[in-house]
């Protein structure tokens, strides 16, 4: 796993931040303003999982692979946008599983 550190003060819109954090950057872990940032991208999905500066990288890394797997487990193995649509409900259900009270289970 590699971390790779970014500022980018030009925008005050985190989503434009994330997006130019990600492009530049072929690891599966980043730091924007005081935020660690694991991501995988499969296919036309993107998934991301974030925390404070001061967050254990691994662990967020555990529940990113978690949720990916409960993810692969509910779509049977299909993973693309179509069949995540399709299955929202599952999916928010699956979520609303791994959060309680804004703490991972």
């Amino acid at each position: 796993m590699t971390l790779v550190m970014f500022e980018y003060k030009s925008s005050n819109n985190l989503n434009a931040k994330l997006i130019h954090c990600l492009q530049s950057s072929t690891a599966e872990v980043a730091l924007l303003e005081n935020n660690v940032i694991i991501y995988k991208f499969v296919q036309d999905l993107h998934f991301f999982v974030t925390g404070g500066d001061d967050e254990n990288e691994l662990i967020l890394a555990s529940v990113l692979q978690g949720f990916f797997d409960a993810f692969t487990l509910l779509l049977r193995s299909n993973v693309d946008q179509r069949e995540a649509l399709e299955n929202l409900d599952l999916i928010l259900l699956c979520l609303d599983e791994i959060v309680d009270r804004d703490r991972i289970q």
